[in-house]
């Protein structure tokens, strides 16, 4: 089974009696000893253990971004292997006074993600989605609107091919 398949018991950004602090990450009911694979294709770029997290490991997707499973009972993956989608990367732990649960009330996974240093809701990634905020049909749309104008009042042609190139840069720059 997948993570998404299993309950979330706190999303992103919950207070509640174990988040005193906006949840930086999503934690999935997984029982003890749960395959927990990998959510996207990456290279393995941590594998270790702290105080909060417990036994952990840091994915680092190939746009960038990096991914934390903690809670971890047992590693499946060592530094520097490349992971793809679906492979088993750790079992699932978090069990209290286990070695390696980390700061833990239960079993259970935890997963952060991080883009250019800041931590973001980690939903979109587990549903496969791009994690970026530009709309791909803006550039095209506004394209075929920006040629229907120059083709229907002409003497506005370069005012039009103007203003195409600044929308071009700027998609390309979002």
């Amino acid at each position: 089974m997948a993570i998404i398949d299993y309950p979330i018991t706190s999303n992103y950004g919950d207070i509640d009696s174990m988040h005193k602090l906006p949840h930086k990450g999503m934690d999935f009911g997984l029982p003890l000893y749960t395959p927990v694979e990998a959510i996207q294709d990456a290279i393995v770029s941590y594998v270790g253990t702290n105080d909060i997290l417990g036994n952990h490991i840091k994915l680092k997707l190939y746009n960038g971004d990096t991914i934390i499973y903690g809670h971890l009972a047992q590693f499946k993956v060592n530094l520097n292997d490349k992971v793809h989608k679906g492979d088993i990367v750790a079992l699932s732990g978090g069990m209290p006074g286990m070695q390696g649960a980390g700061h833990s009330n239960g079993p259970h996974l935890h997963l952060t993600s991080i883009r250019d240093g800041v931590t973001v809701n980690p939903e979109p990634y587990l549903l496969g989605e791009q994690q970026n905020n530009s709309n791909p049909l803006i550039f095209p749309i506004m394209l075929i609107l920006i040629l229907i104008v120059c083709w229907k009042i002409k003497r506005y042609l370069f005012y039009g091919l103007g203003l195409f190139v600044l929308i071009g840069i700027v998609f390309l720059v979002s």
